[in-house]
C-alpha cells in the first residue's frame, strides 16, 4: 500500500499493536465478560456444532436481556473487525478476502482453544463462525474505503484537467 506518509504507517502499526493488546485483555483479562468466573465457566460444556448458540440465543430473545445477546453476538463480530480492516492495510499480502478468513479463523480458534484450556471461557465453535464474520466485514470495509479513496482521487484529478484545459482556452481565446 502507498501511505500518505511514513507517519500514516506508523499509525496504522501502532494501531494494529493497540488493537491486539485490546483483544487480549477482552477475550482474557476482562471481568465485565465473565472471566472472573471460573468457577461457573468450569461446568459449562464445549459447544462444537455450528449455530448452537446463536440459535440459542435468537429463542431465548424474549426471557433474557438483550444486552446480553447483543454482547455474546454482536460483540464477537464487532471484536474481530478492526483485524480484518487493519492487516490489508499494512500489508498487500492481505489484501485478499480468503487470507482474511484464514487470519481470523486461526486466531479465533488459537482464542477459543486458550480459553477453554486455562477455563476462563467457553470453547465455542459459534465464536468462531462470528469472529471470521467480524473480520471479513472489516475488510469489506476496507475495499469500500479504498474504492471510496480512488474514486475521490480521480473525480479530483478529472477536475484538475478541465481547470487546465479551461485555462489553457481561455487564454489561447485571447
Amino acid at each position: 500500500m502507498e501511505y500518505k506518509s511514513k507517519k500514516h504507517k506508523y499509525i496504522l502499526e501502532a494501531g494494529l499493536l493497540i488493537y491486539l493488546v485490546l483483544l487480549f485483555y477482552l477475550v482474557f483479562l476482562c471481568k465485565a465478560f465473565g472471566r472472573d468466573n471460573a468457577e461457573i465457566i468450569r461446568y459449562q460444556s464445549v459447544n462444537w456444532q455450528p449455530f448452537n448458540t446463536i440459535k440459542h440465543y435468537i429463542r431465548i430473545i424474549p426471557y433474557v436481556d438483550i444486552n446480553i445477546i447483543l454482547t455474546n453476538l454482536l460483540g464477537n463480530i464487532v471484536v474481530f473487525i478492526p483485524l480484518g480492516y487493519l492487516l490489508p492495510s499494512l500489508s498487500m499480502f492481505f489484501r485478499n478476502w480468503l487470507k482474511i478468513i484464514i487470519v481470523s479463523c486461526i486466531l479465533s480458534m488459537v482464542i477459543e482453544v486458550t480459553q477453554g484450556y486455562l477455563q476462563i471461557g467457553v470453547l465455542d465453535v459459534d465464536d468462531v463462525i462470528l469472529n471470521v464474520l467480524g473480520g471479513l466485514s472489516g475488510y469489506i470495509i476496507f475495499i469500500l474505503l479504498k474504492h471510496i479513496s480512488i474514486r475521490r482521487q480521480s473525480l479530483a484529478q478529472n477536475r484538475r484537467e478541465t481547470n487546465d484545459y479551461n485555462n489553457n482556452n481561455e487564454s489561447s481565446i485571447r
